[in-house]
């Protein structure tokens, strides 16, 4: 599965098997031959085309955060990235008016408008493409990479919105705001004037002027995905890309490494919401489609381990006539023994369920809890078998430490960044080597 969004990944996702470290992948940032202090700001939207919105946060466009635990930028918002593109190709068109003259003027204005509209519908069209990734189920990670499981559901389920329609409603935004953008260069022509005398010093701060604008201007309660404004296509765009998109675009045979992930996104889209602005009708439609996503991802998981341990066993696989036959009856086994309220709970549901009683309590209590689960991982990657054979207990310590390590630092980074009180901050916060067990 491949994702298409502004920040999403080209790269397969992830895969996590028991005992082997999720595959990472980065993309520096591209350079641009503008001047120095544009050049630390962004790279130029026009160079390479549509190859890539590179305009829209350097290196966070590589998607690093579908591909690592450790590579979510927390600092990044979508306001911001959306904002700074239309301010740098704005910067970037005037430089051409300072440069050229007559028909040869007119010529690359006609281009560069070109392209900044095909880049403005580049951005509309990904991000409700990213949106309906997650919302409308059509990332079949979801489904543990089983296209038949995933229109099996598609088949019975509403989508919350139409992709298309809201791609439309975005570019209108958009389009909305670079008109907003240029009634700023009005009003600020001298502050505009000396961004430009020398070489787009101080844009970052025009572009913060243009966001609080765009937020007095389009400042409306949204009902439903229908009627969704500009700051809430941004809060839920920021809450998955920061919360849960790791979580749900990522393979693992362990289902409680799989309820793990699962866990912590979850806990982290709660306490977003808390402190997030977004209209309350969205957050419902937006909570609600994360728990479907993430009980149908576990329950996938699940149904992969269950039909593992059958497969496994020769005596099971020789006594049906096909393959069919075979997945028919693995089906219905696993369907009736999660029916079955006596049967017994798996490692997975163990850990799922007890990382959902965390939401809504207290912060010490999240804290607490959040270690505990943890640490029950921790545990289970030294005790598991592991895929490259007999390794040894110190390098399945090693290994247990690292991805404890990059699990503290990712939920301590993440906490860090939202917009609470310091000492709630502060309690949530986990101690470094806090969860360290020996072997």
């Amino acid at each position: 599965m491949q994702m298409n969004g502004i920040y999403a990944s080209s790269a397969p996702s992830t895969v996590v098997a028991k005992n082997s470290q999720p595959a990472t992948k980065s993309l520096a940032p591209a350079g641009n031959k503008a001047s120095d202090a544009v050049e630390k700001y962004t790279p130029s939207v026009i160079d390479e085309g549509q190859q890539e919105l590179r305009a829209l946060g350097g290196r966070w466009i590589g998607g690093r955060e579908f591909t690592s635990v450790q590579g979510t930028d927390y600092s990044k918002n979508f306001q911001d990235d959306v904002s700074g593109f239309l301010v740098k190709s704005a910067y970037e068109r005037d430089q051409l008016l300072q440069r050229y003259t007559g028909d040869e003027l007119s010529q690359r204005l006609e281009q560069y408008d070109k392209q900044v509209q095909l880049k403005i519908e580049d951005i509309a069209q990904t991000t409700a493409s990213t949106l309906s990734q997650y919302l409308n189920f059509e990332n079949d990670s979801i489904f543990g990479g089983s296209k038949e499981t995933q229109e099996e559901f598609l088949s019975t389920y509403k989508p919350i919105f139409d992709k298309d329609e809201l791609a439309g409603r975005i570019k209108n935004m958009l389009q909305e705001q670079s008109q907003l953008l240029g009634k700023l260069q009005e009003e600020h022509g001298d502050q505009w004037k000396q961004i430009m005398e020398q070489g787009g010093k101080g844009i970052t701060d025009f572009r913060d002027q243009l966001k609080q604008a765009a937020s007095q201007a389009f400042a409306t309660e949204s009902t439903s995905f229908q009627d969704i404004s500009y700051q809430d296509v941004a809060g839920v765009f920021d809450a998955l890309v920061h919360t849960t998109s790791t979580a749900l675009n990522t393979y693992s045979n362990n289902t409680e490494w799989e309820a793990n992930m699962l866990g912590t996104a979850r806990l982290k889209l709660d306490l977003y919401l808390q402190q997030s602005p977004m209209s309350s009708a969205i957050k419902g439609q937006l909570t609600q489609s994360v728990d479907t996503a993430m009980n149908t991802k576990l329950r996938a998981a699940e149904y992969n381990d269950y039909k593992s341990s059958l497969m496994v066993q020769p005596n099971f696989r020789k006594s049906f006539s096909s393959p069919d036959e075979m997945s028919l009856e693995i089906k219905r086994m696993f369907d009736k023994q999660i029916q079955d309220p006596n049967a017994k709970k798996s490692e997975g549901t163990i850990m799922w369920e007890s990382m959902k009683g965390l939401l809504n309590q207290k912060p010490e209590d999240i804290r607490s809890g959040l270690m505990n689960a943890f640490n029950s991982l921790h545990h289970n990657m030294i005790s598991a078998p592991s895929m490259q054979g007999d390794v040894g207990p110190k390098a399945k310590l090693e290994f247990a430490n690292q991805i404890r390590d990059e699990k503290v630092e990712d939920w301590n980074s993440f906490i860090s960044s939202l917009n609470m009180d310091q000492q709630k901050k502060d309690t949530l916060t986990i101690p470094k080597n806090s969860i360290d067990i020996k072997v």
